[in-house]
């Protein structure tokens, strides 16, 4: 009997220390940016909904949406790789669930600086929005910090100016978004 409570007990003290093991393994794991995104997303739009009674702004699949490359709040003309790909998950994001996402990159009357992303300068806004009828526009920036990245997201009404909707996150820091962050 001793001898099944001591096999018991080393198979206890085995598993614990096997599910600890993996437990680390997952706290320091690099999140997923691509599902970070398509989360954001879905939290900007419930708000959005949410915020509409008293906004009076109801986002439709009807109308279009613009998506702006995310910017190092430091240095709003710049951006990064890791800007450019948010938006372009955004933008993936939207389309999947169902809104009307107008593709900037094509247009030539916007401030495209070549590695940069798309900005969109205050004296462009109400042109670029007019031309597509706009509902919004998502803009976002980011603040990188030693071992994080802070963002916040926003739908604005480009006619009012107006914050439709607003969502901040954090992102902790990995490989894969020091890359993005370094490349340009």
């Amino acid at each position: 009997m001793k001898l099944l409570k001591l096999i018991f007990s080393i198979a206890l003290i085995t598993t614990l220390a096997g599910c600890q093991d993996s437990v680390v393994k997952t706290e320091t794991a690099e999140p997923n940016l691509l599902d970070t995104s398509h989360e954001v997303v879905d939290r900007l739009t419930a708000i959005a909904k949410q915020n509409s009674a008293f906004t009076g702004v109801e986002l439709s699949a009807k109308s279009p949406l613009i998506i702006a490359s995310f910017v190092d709040v430091n240095q709003m003309e710049q951006s990064s790789a890791f800007g450019r790909i948010i938006a372009e998950q955004f933008a993936s994001r939207l389309i999947q669930k169902g809104y009307y996402v107008v593709e900037l990159k094509l247009r030539k009357n916007i401030f495209i600086k070549e590695k940069a992303g798309e900005f969109l300068l205050s004296r462009k806004i109400k042109e670029i929005t007019a031309n597509h009828n706009a509902q919004g526009i998502v803009v976002g920036t980011y603040a990188v910090a030693a071992n994080n990245i802070y963002l916040t997201a926003k739908i604005v009404d480009p006619k009012t100016n107006r914050i439709l909707s607003s969502y901040d996150f954090r992102l902790p820091m990995g490989e894969d978004s020091r890359e993005l962050l370094s490349a340009w």
